[in-house]
């Protein structure tokens, strides 16, 4: 019996190996920062995919500051818009093969546990 790969594992098998850049998953806001700023001097493009009060940013991110005092992260995009990370959140930075970009977006999946009775 013959089993023919799905259009997906027929690309990833295609550039395997072709590319160094990896994803990053469920990462701190620190890490975020030492990412972008190595991936921007290696000459990367990151986009920043994160969602505010109107939907999904979208736009490329130019530059990242830091104020360790304040524990302020600011995101500097393009078309002069600015977004501030938060250290409560986790972040996922993502590589894109087709565009040869990367997506800093939002781990889903991090939410804190409610205590519950178990004398409901």
């Amino acid at each position: 019996m013959r089993i023919d790969l799905t259009n997906g594992e027929r690309n990833f098998l295609d550039n395997y190996g072709k590319f160094d850049d990896r994803d990053y998953h469920m990462i701190s806001m620190e890490a975020v920062i030492n990412i972008i700023q190595r991936l921007s001097k290696s000459g990367r493009r990151i986009f920043c995919n994160l969602h505010d009060r109107n939907g999904l940013i979208g736009l490329e991110i130019l530059d990242i500051d830091n104020d360790f005092r304040e524990d302020i992260c600011t995101l500097h995009l393009k078309g002069g818009e600015n977004f501030t990370l938060d250290d409560r959140f986790l972040y996922n930075i993502i590589w894109d093969i087709d565009n040869e970009t990367y997506s800093l977006e939002e781990h889903s999946e991090y939410f804190e546990k409610i205590p519950v009775s178990s004398n409901d």
